[in-house]
Formats: C-alpha cells, structure tokens, sequence
C-alpha cells in the first residue's frame, strides 16, 4: 500500500500541465469513494476499470493513469462482510487519497 500511496504521489504532479487545484482534489476524491464503492458491493476489477475508461474516455493519460492507480489500490485491500469495517474502510480510503493530493499541491 506504501509503495502505491508513493506512486500517487509522483503520478499527481503530472496530472496536467496546470497547477494542481482544490477542485482536482475532490475530484479524486469523489472517484477513489465511487470506486471503492463498487468494490465493496462486488464488481470485478473488470467491470471497474470498462467503467473508468467510459468515465475518462476524454482525460488526459496522466488523469486515466491517476483513475486507474485508485482502482488498483481499491482492489488490493481485503473485503469485508461487515457495514462498519466497510464504511471504516471507505472513510479511510477517501483519506488517504485527499491527503495525498493535498501534499502533491505544495
């Protein structure tokens, strides 16, 4: 998980060439819980990432590279059969992704 978190961080950067905003923020933010989300009501990877790629079809490889690290780090947690573990997990996912990009601002 470390080494993907890192890899956030020096993928963020190159997101674009425009200086990354509050709003590019909360925009993986919302992605990283869409996808966490169906993760945890059971999609396959498979079916996650057709969804990512019809949701980025016109983002910049950066931004598709971005979507698709957030889906692979979704899937490598464990699953749980317990609402409070999942949404324990979910808060925590959406975090760290915040976080990270906050830190990739400065």
């Amino acid at each position: 998980m470390k080494k993907i978190i890192l890899g956030m961080i020096l993928l963020l950067p190159t997101l674009s060439s425009a200086k990354i905003t509050e709003e590019t923020c909360r925009g993986i933010v919302r992605h990283a819980k869409l996808v966490m989300l169906y993760k945890q009501s059971g999609i396959p990877i498979d079916e996650m990432l057709r969804k990512n790629d019809e949701w980025f079809k016109n983002a910049t490889t950066a931004e598709k590279n971005k979507a698709n690290m957030t889906i692979q780090m979704a899937y490598s947690l464990p699953s749980y059969n317990d609402e409070k573990l999942n949404k324990s997990q979910l808060n925590d996912f959406i975090a760290d992704e915040y976080i990270t990009c906050k830190k990739a601002m400065k």
